[in-house]
């Protein structure tokens, strides 16, 4: 059996897990219970719009090329969601997007943390004056609640045809804890054990999400396949 992965930092764990982060984090303790395959294409600051990108044109090969220290992670995945037995998906807060870098030839994440913050200082280098200025004012004078909403649902019903048109089974989950969308698991403060710093499940919260996906695995006879 093979699973297929995507979400972003809930399902990622870099950052927060420590350097052993992909053998101990929810989608990996799955795996492990099931005696499956993990095929793991979340990314930290991902949006909605690249998961379902990635979902229905193939996951981002282009990284592996362009960066291979960061996303040398991606290099032993050769699986496209073709290739796997089961699907789960992790979408996340609906304020976040992307757009295709010109120069740096790839897919970039777009969050309110990439902007650079009132001393000028940009966690992204690929932020250029321009490019901030430009995504202030989506932020702060374009972007709107409803519009993230409506896009939250054009995803989640996007995501689960493009599975059905696949024939393959889902499970989807949420760490946006103002959704008004109906998911499988919510990952949020209030559902799992948090890290009181950096606000993602803890290693106790991994194992508590795990159980819970393989339960709802085994009580619709996913593990069968």
């Amino acid at each position: 059996m093979r699973i297929y992965f995507d979400g972003c930092s809930n399902t990622h764990a870099k950052g927060y897990l420590g350097d052993n982060f992909e053998n101990i984090r929810w989608s990996k303790l799955v795996c492990d219970a099931l005696g499956a395959e993990e095929v793991n294409y979340s990314r930290s600051g991902g949006s909605n719009i690249r998961i379902l990108r990635q979902l229905t044109t193939g996951p981002d090969k282009i990284l592996i090329r362009q960066s291979p220290k960061n996303y040398n992670r991606l290099s032993s995945n050769k699986y496209t969601v073709d290739d796997c037995d089961l699907v789960i998906i992790q979408l996340t807060f609906p304020n976040r997007t992307e757009f295709y870098g010109r120069s740096e030839k790839r897919f970039l994440p777009i969050t309110h943390g990439a902007i650079k913050n009132l001393d000028g200082i940009s966690i992204k280098p690929w932020m250029t004056d321009s490019l901030n200025e430009f995504w202030k004012t989506y932020y702060f004078e374009v972007y709107q609640k409803e519009y993230g909403d409506t896009t939250e649902e054009m995803v989640y019903e996007s995501v689960k045809n493009a599975c059905k048109a696949k024939n393959k089974p889902l499970i989807i989950l949420s760490c946006y804890p103002e959704t008004k969308l109906k998911y499988d698991i919510m990952i949020t403060n209030d559902t799992y054990p948090h890290d009181r710093v950096h606000w993602h499940p803890d290693e106790r919260g991994q194992v508590m999400i795990a159980s819970d996906v393989v339960k709802m695995i085994k009580e619709r006879n996913y593990d069968s396949i």
